[in-house]
């Protein structure tokens, strides 16, 4: 068997979907918490807002949420400086009727923390570390994103633990809006605290047209491309795993469904979070930029063997396997009589950290003894997030559907 010679890795939110659903959820989120406090929905983040999120490569709404809400409370202690604020989320009712300014400055907030982010660190914790007064960079001093919140016990919650449903207030709240409530608590076994359907079900909006999945089926049958989906969406854990813990919310594969492409391999948050554990590790040093989860993507396209192609992966990032081909034959069976004498890999992101990644994954692989070309199709249609994309050299689209009719005449 020879393998495909051309691997296709789609990004899920803003390639593969229309991240409709996670835009209601947020929307829905940030309101269930305004309506507590009875001030002007308007202060939520409107779409034009959540594309700064996105150009500033803040990219989950688990960060999203939780830094707009603190934006928020920010701007009402602000204007109240003598309110007394709750220790905890669930105290906010308490706060109904106050005055606060109608004006959040997301813009300049988001603009300082993109300039700190790092690999490794969630923004919603970046934010949290950068709460109060503090030396910049450029070393001037800067006084902090939330002045007034630094030292309450109110913003360590709101901004500590995002990826966490069982600690985080505003993650547990967004997963009922995103998994719809009887999901939710068939999933996490908590109780269901507003009653809801699935907005990711109820909103998302398919980027692959009928005859996109179609054209992807031939090229697959007949052994011309590979395909996997890598994203940051949760999951159930990988296939291949040999237990199912609980916890894992099949969000990704929501998107797969609605695409036509169930049973595409997939390398997701979940994937990600599950190869952490099993190895101690913080999920979030393994996810985008990080190599590890492209490098796995490239493997499950061509295996279809999820859970080894992740550890596969760590093992080479972490530089555990040694040689040329070995590696591939001893842990995934590959045989590398059967490669193509090029790889071609094309990856289709919306962001660039997906691009960044793919690409040191290829150069892992070149390393390995794997020779690959990677070509990077960028879909936007933001100003901010074209641009971005340029910076790095993607060839941008302003749909999905046109970057794979270019990709396509390359495979």
């Amino acid at each position: 068997m020879a393998y495909p010679g051309s691997i296709f890795l789609f990004d899920i939110d803003g390639v593969m979907v229309e991240p409709l659903g996670y835009r209601a959820a947020t929307d829905a989120t940030l309101r269930y918490f305004i309506d507590r406090l009875g001030i002007d929905p308007g202060l939520t983040p409107n779409p034009a807002r959540i594309e700064w999120f996105e150009a500033m490569h803040i990219t989950s709404e688990w960060d999203m949420v939780p830094i707009s809400l603190a934006l928020i409370l920010e701007a009402i202690v602000t204007a109240n400086p003598n309110i007394k604020l709750p220790a905890s989320a669930s105290g906010l009712g308490r706060l109904k009727g106050i005055q606060v300014n109608p004006q959040v400055d997301y813009y300049t907030a988001l603009s300082y923390l993109s300039r700190q982010l790092s690999a490794g660190e969630y923004p919603s914790a970046t934010a949290l570390r950068l709460a109060g007064e503090h030396i910049s960079p450029n070393g001037d001093p800067h006084p902090g994103l939330f002045p007034r919140l630094s030292d309450s016990s109110l913003l360590r919650e709101i901004l500590t633990h995002s990826r966490d449903p069982y600690c985080s207030p505003t993650t547990r709240i967004f997963q009922h809006f995103s998994l719809g409530s009887d999901v939710f608590h068939q999933v996490y076994g908590l109780p269901i605290e507003v009653e809801t359907p699935s907005l990711l079900k109820a909103c998302d909006a398919p980027q692959f047209s009928i005859s996109i999945q179609q054209t992807l089926r031939e090229r697959i049958n007949n052994g011309q491309l590979a395909m996997a989906a890598v994203t940051n969406r949760p999951s159930s854990p990988p296939r291949g795993a040999p237990d199912q813990p609980a916890g894992y919310p099949p969000e990704a594969e929501m998107a797969l469904e609605i695409n036509g492409m169930v049973g595409l391999p997939l390398i997701s948050f979940g994937g990600i979070r599950y190869l952490a554990e099993r190895h101690g590790l913080e999920p979030e040093t393994l996810i985008k930029p990080s190599p590890v989860q492209a490098t796995a993507a490239i493997l499950a396209a061509l295996t279809g063997r999820e859970c080894q192609a992740l550890e596969t992966a760590l093992h080479l990032v972490q530089g555990n396997l040694q040689g040329s081909h070995h590696w591939i034959e001893l842990d995934l069976g590959l045989s590398p009589q059967a490669m193509p004498p090029m790889l071609n890999i094309h990856i289709f992101e919306d962001t660039r950290w997906g691009i960044e990644s793919t690409r040191l994954a290829g150069s892992l692989l070149k390393n390995a003894g794997i020779p690959n070309t990677v070509f990077a199709w960028g879909i936007a249609q933001n100003e901010a997030k074209i641009a971005s994309l340029q910076e790095i050299e993607a060839s941008v689209f302003t749909n999905t559907s046109s970057a794979i009719q270019a990709a396509l005449e390359l495979v």
